[in-house]
């Protein structure tokens, strides 16, 4: 469940001095942890030198290496990237009155949009009035994350992100919709870029319907069944045995269903040995998981199967 606060810190800490308090004084993968410690994020705010340091490095950087992305993304500016958690800052705007360009902000900016994270996330508003943003929870365990597939989701009501307070998402657990700021604004996050929780798939919601909408285009298992789906329209049989391996090898119960979904397109004679392997993996999920992207497949958008919620991997 979403964590609100609005600390009273007088006390400012630089860049460095926060980066070395999280290592010294949080457990990153601990919501507990991250809860009691976030009034610290509100002190790297007090500073507010550094994260204008932060801006004119993104542009010092965009000066002399113009197509290097590392330091900043459409409306983010990474201020620190350390082992396991990043440090940043994020620009929000208000769409533009241009119908065109707000079509392409509006995406952008994840407005409008229900989500969840594959990472934990402490926020605080640094500059502006901020932003509402809808909240809501779910279960990332007991959902398998194919298109349409219902969701238990419970709405918890409307916060703002206001100067001076803080926020903690949850991965796997918060959902939220944001909003349009009434004014340009800017925020400071910690976001815990681990990889035990960025190997999870992160979702979109159609929180009216209680369903998952899709995957996040940038998430790391929307990534790789990307790349299974090109190993459709181009392959050999080399192909054919690389999909096979990974559908009995990869760590992730959902990659191996989908690497046997490409199997199918590409070996239609051998359907069989994809549906056995598929019932007979090691996670309960991956055959229910398997049936139901391949009836998805076959129905359309339209298409909803109902599986009974299963334990995630």
């Amino acid at each position: 469940m979403t964590y609100k606060a609005t600390p009273q810190v007088d006390q400012a800490m630089s860049l460095q001095e926060y980066v070395d308090y999280v290592y010294s004084n949080i457990d990153i993968l601990d919501i507990d942890s991250l809860k009691e410690t976030a009034w610290a994020l509100k002190a790297l705010s007090n500073y507010g030198e550094d994260i204008v340091d932060g801006v004119n490095a993104g542009l010092q950087r965009f000066v002399t290496d113009p197509f290097n992305r590392s330091i900043f993304t459409p409306h983010s500016v990474i201020l620190a990237s350390e082992r396991g958690f990043v440090v940043r800052a994020n620009l929000w705007v208000r769409p533009s009155n241009n119908p065109a360009l707000a079509e392409i902000e509006i995406p952008l900016f994840s407005y409008e949009t229900p989500h969840d994270h594959n990472f934990h996330l402490v926020t605080v508003g640094h500059l502006g009035s901020g932003y509402e943003t809808e909240l809501y929870t779910y279960e990332h365990s007991k959902v398998l994350g194919y298109p349409g597939e219902p969701v238990h989701i419970n709405y918890l009501g409307k916060e703002r992100l206001g100067k001076g307070d803080v926020m903690v998402y949850e991965a796997g657990v918060d959902i939220h919709r944001q909003l349009f700021p009434a004014e340009s604004s800017v925020s400071i996050n910690l976001l815990i870029n681990h990889d035990e929780m960025r190997a999870r798939p992160q979702y979109l919601f159609d929180v009216e319907n209680s369903t998952i909408a899709r995957h996040f285009a940038d998430d790391q298992i929307y990534a790789r069944n990307s790349l299974l789906k090109f190993a459709t329209e181009l392959h050999n049989d080399e192909t054919r045995n690389l999909l096979l391996d990974i559908a009995r090898e990869n760590d992730c119960f959902r990659t191996r269903a989908h690497a046997l979904l490409a199997f199918t397109r590409i070996a239609p004679n051998d359907q069989t040995l994809a549906e056995n392997l598929a019932h007979r993996d090691s996670h309960q999920a991956t055959g229910r998981y398997f049936d139901a992207m391949r009836k998805f497949g076959e129905m359309g958008l339209g298409g909803r199967t109902l599986i009974q919620p299963l334990l995630d991997e």
